[in-house]
């Protein structure tokens, strides 16, 4: 958390209030990272047991047309060609 979201999200911040999207497990939640937390403007917000999966936001809104649709061209691809798309072929498929 300190080496990757705190210094990656601070500055876009500009001094407002953070989330921290937790799931909800209890072992994440220490009293070094919830003291460093409220020091630095940042608010932790833990999903249910076992919900993650289910909650998580861009997972479920944002990036699930995404995938179906990236597995649709991914199909289409090897289709035409006869073989598995590889690093050289991502941006012409991608796009």
């Amino acid at each position: 958390m300190k080496k990757d979201f705190d210094p990656q999200t601070k500055e876009k911040a500009a001094g407002e209030t953070r989330a921290l999207l937790m799931d909800g497990h209890s072992s994440h939640y220490t009293a070094d990272l919830l003291e460093y937390c409220l020091e630095n403007n940042i608010e932790v917000i833990g999903y249910p047991p076992h919900c993650t999966h289910a909650l998580q936001g861009l997972d479920v809104v944002c990036f699930s047309k995404t995938k179906a649709v990236w597995k649709e061209e991914i199909n289409a691809f090897k289709e035409l060609h006869k073989w598995s798309i590889d690093k050289a072929d991502f941006c012409s498929v991608f796009g």
